[in-house]
């Protein structure tokens, strides 16, 4: 999933070119004020005009989201070296609130597009295996993504680091709060209740 429309069609053209056929795009605005909604109608339309089969039914919720989002702010951007700067396209890059903005928007509504823990008897996943990962650019940012996930409904943050020792990327599992939104298959789909039934949904710059 992405913002840019050409991002969507060159991923698209990619995964044709690589002969994968069970990955979708589509292309939306994670910062939009009906974000959650449109995501289902989206993909249920995408089922039906690529006649995915009901085991493989495109609608959340998901067990999974990854996201590369822009994270850099505005002052960063302008001292960036200059073969980063003159030839990236900012609009993957950059975004307000010191590179906030964005990752608080994905954390925000996560929470509603994913599928809540299931109990251990079940036979599904452990509770606590991650469900959000978001990639973010500088170690001041830990704190504050860090509060910014618990206060969206996330347990069992944690930072990880790359291989120069850098905060990179977030993660956190849904605490099975703050649902208000419902979705549903499309009459010819089905829910998944077991770990090999996931779906994930990746929201990055492709």
């Amino acid at each position: 999933m992405d913002v840019n429309a050409h991002a969507t069609q060159l991923a698209q053209s990619n995964a044709r070119r690589n002969l994968i056929s069970n990955a979708h795009f589509v292309t939306l605005d994670v910062t939009s004020s009906d974000f959650t909604h449109t995501v289902a109608s989206t993909f249920a339309l995408n089922n039906e005009a690529m006649a995915v089969p009901s085991t493989t039914c495109l609608v959340p919720p998901f067990d999974l989201i990854v996201s590369n989002p822009p994270y850099i702010s505005e002052h960063q951007w302008s001292a960036l070296q200059p073969e980063v700067r003159l030839w990236e396209d900012a609009s993957a890059l950059v975004c307000a609130d010191r590179g906030l903005s964005i990752l608080r928007s994905i954390a925000g509504t996560a929470r509603h597009l994913l599928r809540p823990p299931l109990a251990a008897a079940t036979g599904a996943r452990d509770a606590r295996t991650p469900q959000l990962v978001m990639e973010f650019g500088d170690d001041w940012q830990t704190l504050p993504l860090t509060s910014i996930l618990e206060e969206s409904g996330f347990g069992g943050v944690t930072t990880h680091h790359d291989s120069y020792g850098r905060a990179r990327w977030i993660s956190g599992y849904h605490l099975g709060q703050n649902r208000d939104v419902h979705f549903a298959c499309s009459a010819s789909g089905r829910v998944p209740r077991t770990e090999k039934d996931s779906w994930k949904l990746a929201l990055a710059p492709l």
